[in-house]
């Protein structure tokens, strides 16, 4: 019997599932901003720094817990990863535009990934299949 445009062969049962088609972009995108707030938090000292800096420590201090439970329930693929992801992309959002109110550079390429990233989480089969439990 031969498939239709309509279903979809989604094998996502395997370990890896979380890490293949387009999913792995944005996941590589948290996990880099993971990265980066570690390091931010870790090795400044916010008596130390002002202004954007200051701003920007404590976008890191807020986005911290978030990243590490979203990439908790990712590695758990449990479905509350998927809320969480959106959150921290709206979070992201929102951040790139008080960074500009600010007087930071407006990072529209930012802005614009964040959204769609967003949109990508609540309409896609893939992440739907991939994140059940």
């Amino acid at each position: 019997m031969s498939k239709t445009n309509t279903e979809l062969d989604l094998k996502t049962n395997h370990w890896y599932g979380p890490f293949v088609g387009w999913l792995i972009i944005p996941i590589i995108v948290a996990f880099l901003d993971l990265l980066g707030a570690i390091i931010m938090v870790i090795f400044l000292n916010p008596s130390e720094i002002n202004g954007t800096d200051l701003l920007i420590y404590y976008a890191d201090v807020v986005v911290l817990p978030i990243l590490i439970v979203t990439f908790i329930m990712m590695f758990l693929r449990k479905r509350f990863f998927t809320y969480l992801i959106i959150v921290y992309f709206a979070i992201s959002a929102i951040f790139t535009i008080i960074f500009y109110r600010y007087g930071m550079k407006l990072d529209v390429f930012q802005l614009v990934m964040s959204i769609v990233w967003i949109i990508y989480f609540i309409r896609s089969e893939r992440v739907k299949a991939t994140f059940t439990k």
